[in-house]
């Protein structure tokens, strides 16, 4: 926190705000503390952020906030779940408006991850339409994660397709 408050909101307003970018990240996957408590401080902090950082000055950088706030909702374990994966979907939409299996495949990949595990948490809508979106935005995100070039990234796509296809109805 310390950090953050070193930069003043009219001093290097970028630094500040990748400041915020990196203590959310931090949050995020924080053993320490309370889950909870540490989630909404990664929403606060990606929340300032993207008050500086906007699609069209800071491209990279807002569409990343919006990854990480992606994640931030998706993993929120409190309050309304739906209200939360309804928010979930709408960051990491945003962030494949700049994050293009071209121009940036590891975060565009990351994004279709993201995308996928929330259609299958999704209680809203369809199960069936959240699940075969799913299952595409894995499958998409495998084209980047080769078991050969990503093999974490494989690993997680290979789970959720497991889960995906497990929650289909029928046995095929």
């Amino acid at each position: 926190a310390r950090l953050i408050t070193f930069y003043a909101e009219s001093d290097l307003p970028l630094l500040r705000a990748g400041a915020q970018t990196g203590m959310a990240s931090a949050k995020l996957l924080s053993p320490v503390g309370v889950r909870v408590g540490n989630l909404e401080t990664a929403v606060e902090c990606l929340t300032a952020a993207l008050e500086v950082f906007t699609e069209s000055t800071s491209p990279f950088d807002w569409a990343a906030a919006q990854l990480g706030l992606g994640n931030v909702y998706q993993a929120m374990p409190t309050g309304s779940k739906a209200a939360h994966l309804e928010k979930a979907l709408v960051c990491y939409t945003a962030a494949l408006g700049v994050f293009t299996e071209a121009a940036h495949p590891g975060m565009w990949a990351a994004a279709q991850y993201g995308l996928g595990l929330t259609y299958l948490s999704l209680p809203l809508g369809n199960a069936m339409v959240n699940l075969r979106r799913g299952i595409a935005c894995f499958t998409a995100a495998l084209r980047v994660n080769t078991e050969a070039g990503s093999p974490r990234g494989w690993a997680a796509n290979q789970v959720g397709l497991g889960l995906a296809y497990a929650n289909l109805p029928g046995r095929d």
